[in-house]
């Protein structure tokens, strides 16, 4: 696990579908969970911060920690902008 600067990724509300994006890197961990349910989503700015973070952070590190999940994998099968916050819509495995 790392420190997330809250600052360097800011959550800037939505306005529309369109604002919104996902991904499978969650801030403050390298650990990438391709599962049902841990996915994390935000605006689309907020995703590329997040992913460079992730990028810049943890390329080239080995994490004894990170162990093989066994869990439901499925990709959302998109996101939607719910009153300024991006929300992630499951998808099927």
């Amino acid at each position: 696990n790392y420190p997330v600067d809250v600052k360097r990724l800011p959550r800037s509300p939505c306005k529309t579908d369109a604002d919104c994006a996902w991904t499978a890197h969650r801030p403050g961990t390298c650990v990438v969970v391709r599962c049902t349910g841990h996915y994390v989503a935000g605006t689309k700015a907020w995703v590329v911060a997040a992913n460079e973070l992730h990028r810049r952070i943890c390329t080239g590190r080995r994490f004894r920690a990170c162990e093989r999940h066994r869990c439901r994998r499925s990709k959302p099968k998109g996101v939607v902008c719910n009153k300024g916050r991006c929300e992630i819509l499951p998808g099927e495995a």
